[in-house]
């Protein structure tokens, strides 16, 4: 067949001819640049010739030509710029010559001839490519190649924000306080703002961008449940529960809300027991999948129980704060128990390389898909596992509930209340915290212990106790340490009572959501209505772990949250040597605060009622001896008391979980 005929058929099946070059890539790329070349000869005016040219010269290794080709194309077609732009992109990336791809990136990025469109477009394209550590050392560059209020640098902030958040947090704050150009950006562009901003102190900016994005009748579920999950975090728990029942309205099977409504009803001041059950099981059914392992229970014998820990918080958080001690004296009992460490996700703090350290097994499932971990739980014959993490944001209920042991144990971690799912068995608790008459709230057995449902290991760091801060201000200053999430009405109702009741005193609240201004003039607004100044409030925002706790020396009374009592915090408040005034609630989230008090024995800093709970706090406020002496003894009775005896509590727990499985 001679050339023209060869060209008058290539011209008449281009379509096909362009087909054919695309199956003909990996098997014979020799072959596809020949019919490539002879396509571009006949059709030299179609851009997709000498992108197929170019593609064909990159399976060939021939990068020279490839370039060549592409720079002959730009310059034909000057009019064709971004669609070279994404071919030259996309073959870097087919091929993972990944240093190429963002080497090329990075140029369009900083090239004033090329608009905002395109170069987020492309950055979209190949953001999971495209930020890796050494790219982070041309931010500079980058930001002063664009507009500060560009989409690029929008998207820079972002993409810095899913590669290292903690690593580049100063940096993704200078570009989010420079950034104004909110309005500008696309739909997609606003929610990954808002997610930007909703982690950086700045709540209500990310709130407002999910409110522009939710206000239409048929929003995407993703952003309803993020605008829930900010709504929670910044203190406004009711229109939390509301965004999340327009989505589940819509969507009643929607896995996510249902586990975060599931959870966050244990904050609400309005809550009913049969709300969060209901909420718990329809949960339950949707993450369910196939049958649960059956099991023959054990006969009694000498060998020890096998018991796994799961969580994803063994690190510097309540959970391991609460654990480590038994974990390190848990290794003391291997006649009765062999404990193996379920570890979600690896950290390397001190409470983390504590219990790493303790002389358990410990097992990392990180790298871990969930299927993985289910094979990895079960090669290892448990006759216990324990769950450490409840309804938290990393917790994986959808592989414990295939009952990978015959016994499955909740504690401390996501402690909220039952787990109302029939596949649990037990939950660890203790008199205190669940008295006898609210046993009929759960579904589980309760596995009541003697004194208390953990134990507490202070900080690795050795912090005085100070004088009362009266000493220093001549004003009583109250004090709440606890996330933002349990501000109820109620609760700064009760707070608002206190306050006007103790004349010049202050309230000084801390938490990392309150580093956004914005948070803290939403508190402003709700004391304001309740006939409190700003000149009775005092705010601080995120610290590290030991200015937080040396922040209490600002603090003569704590005032803990009222329903959702705190657990860490109490005990940290304590530790520092500061009484915490709370209130005894009906369901286990709610009544933390009372297990830790009294076992520590100071049930006299426990009310029953709001009523209670005022008087308490103001009374304790006009005796400023009472006080000193609190000060002076609380560190001491925490240490000499069962909170801190973990080898006490590791026999009686192991033991205890032991006689489960026989």
């Amino acid at each position: 067949m001679n050339s023209r005929v060869l060209s008058a058929e290539l011209t008449m099946n281009a379509v096909k001819t362009r087909k054919k070059i695309a199956n003909l890539l990996e098997e014979d790329p020799q072959k596809a640049k020949e019919l490539a070349l002879e396509l571009l000869s006949v059709e030299p005016e179609e851009t997709v010739n000498y992108k197929n040219l170019a593609i064909c010269f990159a399976h060939c290794a021939e990068m020279g030509r490839f370039r060549a080709v592409i720079a002959m194309a730009r310059k034909k077609f000057a009019d064709a710029g971004r669609f070279f732009d994404e071919t030259e992109a996309s073959i870097f990336r087919d091929l993972e010559l990944h240093d190429s791809l963002r080497t090329f990136l990075l140029g369009i990025l900083c090239a004033p001839d090329r608009n905002d469109d395109e170069k987020s477009a492309l950055l979209r394209t190949h953001s999971d490519i495209f930020l890796n550590d050494a790219m982070c050392q041309e931010i500079d560059r980058i930001q002063t190649s664009n507009h500060k209020d560009s989409w690029v640098i929008a998207e820079l902030m972002f993409m810095l924000f899913n590669h290292n958040a903690e690593e580049y947090r100063l940096v993704i704050k200078r570009l989010l306080t420079e950034f104004d150009g909110d309005q500008t950006l696309d739909e997609r562009g606003k929610f990954n703002l808002a997610t930007v901003c909703l982690h950086f102190s700045q709540g209500a900016r990310g709130i407002t961008l999910l409110n522009e994005l939710t206000s239409r009748p048929d929003p995407e579920p993703k952003r309803l449940l993020e605008l829930g999950k900010a709504y929670h975090r910044y203190v406004r728990n009711k229109e939390a529960l509301q965004v999340l029942d327009r989505l589940l309205g819509c969507y009643p099977d929607h896995e996510e809300a249902n586990r975060i409504k599931a959870y966050i009803l244990h904050y609400s001041d309005t809550a009913e027991l049969p709300e969060i059950k209901a909420t718990t099981l329809r949960y339950g059914k949707i993450i369910r999948s196939g049958k649960s392992k059956q099991f023959h229970r054990k006969n009694p014998t000498n060998e020890p129980v096998k018991i796994g820990f799961f969580s994803h918080s063994f690190k510097a958080h309540p959970v391991g704060w609460m654990s480590s001690g038994f974990f390190c004296e848990s290794a003391k009992f291997k006649s009765v128990a062999e404990i193996h460490i379920l570890a979600g996700l690896s950290y390397t703090d001190f409470i983390a390389q504590t219990i790493k350290d303790s002389g358990n097994h410990f097992h990392d499932f990180s790298a871990l898909a969930d299927n993985e971990i289910e094979r990895e739980i079960n090669k290892l014959n448990l006759d216990v596992i324990v769950d450490m993490d409840g309804f938290t944001a990393a917790c994986k209920p959808q592989i414990l509930l295939k009952k990978l042991a015959p016994v499955l144990v909740k504690w401390v971690g996501g402690l909220a209340g039952s787990m109302w799912l029939p596949e649990y068995d037990y939950l660890i608790t203790d008199r205190n915290q669940t008295p006898a008459h609210l046993e009929s709230s759960f579904s589980e057995k309760l596995l009541i212990m003697d004194n208390s449902y953990v134990t507490y290991t202070p900080p690795p760091y050795k912090l005085q106790v100070f004088k009362p801060a009266y000493t220093v201000n001549e004003h009583i200053t109250f004090g709440c340490f606890n996330n933002c999430s349990k501000y109820t009405d109620t609760c700064l109702d009760a707070w608002a009572s206190v306050l006007r009741g103790v004349e010049d005193s202050v309230l000084l609240l801390k938490d990392n959501a309150l580093s956004d201004m914005s948070t803290r003039q939403i508190i402003r607004g709700k004391f304001k209505k309740l006939g409190i100044g700003p000149s009775q409030l005092r705010f601080q925002g995120r610290t590290d772990h030991k200015n937080h706790l040396l922040a209490l020396a600002q603090v003569d009374i704590a005032l803990d949250p009222i329903p959702y009592n705190g657990g860490l915090s109490t005990v940290e408040s304590v530790y520092m040597g500061v009484p915490v005034i709370t209130l005894a609630g009906s369901l286990l989230a709610h009544r933390h605060a009372v297990s830790h008090l009294t076992t520590i024995g100071h049930d006299e800093l426990v009310a029953n009622s709001i009523p209670e709970y005022i008087d308490k706090a103001i009374g304790l406020a006009t005796n400023r001896e009472q006080i000193t002496e609190y000060r002076e003894i609380l560190r001491n009775d925490l240490f000499a008391s069962p909170l801190l005896n973990h080898e006490l509590f590791a026999d009686e727990l192991i033991k205890k979980l032991a006689t489960l499985v026989n």
